[in-house]
């Protein structure tokens, strides 16, 4: 699912996607920012084309789904000597 934030405001429409965000993560899905669909939902063209008003633009969207990784907190990695003189 693809959600777009409109709103007049930068401040409010941040944090609406942030609230989002927490939800999206108790209930357990996944969630990822797409920075392009912005830029592209700005544009006059999608604009007309979805009658999006003047005075609203797009803040934030986000992709949210159930996620199929597996994610490991860090690398591993070879001891490094330290060396003092």
């Amino acid at each position: 699912m693809v959600i777009m934030v409109f709103s007049p405001s930068d401040v409010d429409g941040t944090l609406c996607a942030a609230t989002m965000a927490q939800m999206v993560t108790v209930q357990d899905l996944g969630f990822c920012y797409i920075g392009l669909a912005n830029a592209a939902m700005n544009s006059e063209e999608l604009r007309a084309k979805y009658n999006i008003p003047a005075d609203k633009h797009c803040v934030i969207s986000m992709a949210i789904g159930y996620y199929d990784a597996e994610y490991f907190c860090t690398v591993p990695r070879k001891e490094v000597p330290l060396i003092f003189k």
